[in-house]
């Protein structure tokens, strides 16, 4: 007799879970380029490292989910 266990939607999940991340980076990005575009420079400098930070942490765990 064989038993199947049900695993769910694991395989499906990760890849919501994965288009998700890329979609919420991508709107992320567009974001901070609206945002440079209306702050002044001096603005700009103090502004991006954390937003670059947070965007590249976010494509970072998009990319894990998909592997």
């Amino acid at each position: 007799m064989v038993v199947c266990r049900d695993l769910g939607n694991q395989p499906g999940e990760r890849i919501d879970e994965a288009i998700e991340a890329k979609t919420t980076a991508e709107q992320l990005k567009m974001k901070m380029k609206m945002k440079m575009k209306a702050e002044s420079p001096s603005l700009q400098c103090q502004k991006i490292v954390p937003e670059l930070l947070r965007l590249r942490e976010t494509e970072n765990q998009a990319k894990a989910i998909e592997k």
